[in-house]
């Protein structure tokens, strides 16, 4: 729980930037500074959903968009890596 309250805030602000600029990049490259995904993904997705609900349609299509997409990043770090290790 310690680790959720440091970056509450800072994912937070991810959030708000994403749906004020819509820059996936953008959300990607704050997230590596943070760490990367993986230790605090099921917040941040939490946290994007529940901000996106309470907006119109066009946020929730971006929070969408970027599940998707970082998705697709995800798989592909994967892949990369896994693919390393056996060859």
């Amino acid at each position: 729980m310690h680790l959720q309250r440091a970056v509450c805030p800072q994912v937070r602000s991810i959030v708000e930037e994403y749906f004020a600029s819509g820059s996936i990049d953008d959300v990607a490259d704050s997230l590596e500074e943070l760490g990367g995904v993986g230790h605090l993904a099921h917040y941040f997705v939490k946290r994007l959903v529940t901000a996106a609900l309470d907006r119109k349609d066009r946020e929730r299509e971006m929070a969408s968009t970027l599940l998707s997409s970082l998705y697709a990043e995800v798989r592909v770090c994967v892949n990369t890596r896994a693919s390393r290790s056996v060859g």
